[in-house]
């Protein structure tokens, strides 16, 4: 299940770009685990963006039957949080998994022809 869901964000997150690159480590010890809670987290700059992000990815996720929270709701990007206090909010949401999704590089090219 968790390995469809992974497939399928993945392919949601390459449509339309050019070239991509991906790391993605999944840690033996948790194979055959799935998660049925989780928080979604982007780094895009801007309320609108990265509002856009996490509620796109979490209305995916609701087809697997996940749980999903958006980061923003979870923890207001309006305010600074000590490590340990935002530890506890993400503890008290119930998600048994943060997916964090970043950003590190765009760019797009325009050609005028006349």
């Amino acid at each position: 299940m968790v390995q469809k869901v992974i497939v399928y964000l993945s392919g949601i997150l390459l449509i339309g770009c050019v070239s991509t690159k991906m790391n993605v480590y999944k840690d033996p010890d948790f194979s055959g685990i799935s998660y049925r809670s989780v928080i979604v987290s982007s780094d895009l700059q801007g309320l609108g963006p990265r509002g856009h992000m996490e509620s796109h990815i979490c209305r995916e996720l609701s087809e697997f039957d996940v749980q999903c929270q958006r980061a923003m709701d979870v923890s207001p990007p309006t305010k600074r949080f000590p490590d340990e206090q935002q530890r506890k909010r993400i503890a008290e949401s119930g998600a048994e998994a943060l997916i964090l999704i970043e950003l590190k590089d765009s760019s797009s090219e325009q050609y005028d022809y006349e």
